[in-house]
């Protein structure tokens, strides 16, 4: 006697076994991580978005030329200024954690009073090594009046740490202006600025920011990609299984979670 003929793999109802709890859970998990998947591809293409935005501005502040401070008015981030004024001896301050022509080290800070009122001042950047060798104490800011032009920053939280190698200079994470200013006893402007040239030596002029996309449009395709992977070999597992169930391969009736 002949047994039940095998239905064939394109057949609905080799597909009930899709339809019980655990591979409707499979099937809920598989959409879940295709829609995060889409998701995050499209908030890489969000902060492409916001990156050449931000670029762009850096770009048209950095290509108009210095203006003076205005008193009272509170000049944009990376614009140009022109400054005059003293450094305040015995003020400076190490930015932590700065990276530079592929060497670690330090912001050197100092407060620089203006005619405008007290900011502070990126005088350049200094290796790490140098400070640990005591270097700094040759650093000293320029004396008397001094000119200068430097691109403004706004200031960022940050935190006081214990001095650092044998110059006894203090550290802090961010420039925090507000802190700063405490801790020089100043009512400080509320923003910062690079110097475009270094102040004293042996510190370097921080260089401009590196503008580029970075790497958001490729995480972006890569986020696509595994969603594209997710839609498309689902299917082809539960089309292994069918088959599985049809006798052309093993048997499977584990949902592949």
């Amino acid at each position: 006697m002949r047994g039940a003929r095998a239905q064939p793999v394109g057949s609905t109802d080799v597909y009930r076994f899709a339809l019980r709890p655990k591979w409707i859970l499979s099937h809920l998990f598989v959409i879940g991580l295709a829609v995060l998947f889409v998701n995050l591809g499209f908030w890489q293409l969000r902060r492409l978005d916001q990156r050449q935005a931000f670029n762009e501005t850096i770009r048209a502040a950095l290509t108009q030329g210095p203006i003076p401070l205005v008193p009272g008015v509170m000049p944009s981030e990376w614009e140009r200024v022109e400054l005059q004024g003293r450094y305040r001896p015995g003020t400076d301050v190490l930015v932590a954690n700065r990276v530079q022509n592929d060497q670690s080290g330090y912001w050197v800070l100092s407060a620089f009073d203006t005619a405008e009122g007290t900011l502070v001042v990126d005088r350049g950047f200094v290796p790490r090594s140098l400070v640990a060798q005591g270097s700094l104490a040759v650093s000293a800011p320029p004396s008397g009046t001094v000119d200068l032009v430097g691109t403004v920053q706004k200031s960022r939280r940050g935190v006081f740490a214990t001095s650092v190698g044998t110059s006894k200079v203090i550290e802090i994470s961010q420039v925090d202006v507000g802190k700063l200013g405490e801790r020089w006893g100043a009512t400080m402007l509320p923003f910062w600025v690079h110097a475009t040239t270094a102040q004293g030596s042996p510190l370097e002029a921080v260089l401009d920011p590196t503008l580029n996309n970075g790497s958001h449009l490729s995480y972006a395709f890569q986020w696509f990609i595994f969603s594209i992977i997710a839609v498309i070999g689902y299917p082809l597992i539960l089309r292994r299984n069918a088959r599985a169930r049809v006798g052309d391969i093993g048997p499977s009736d584990d949902a592949p979670m």
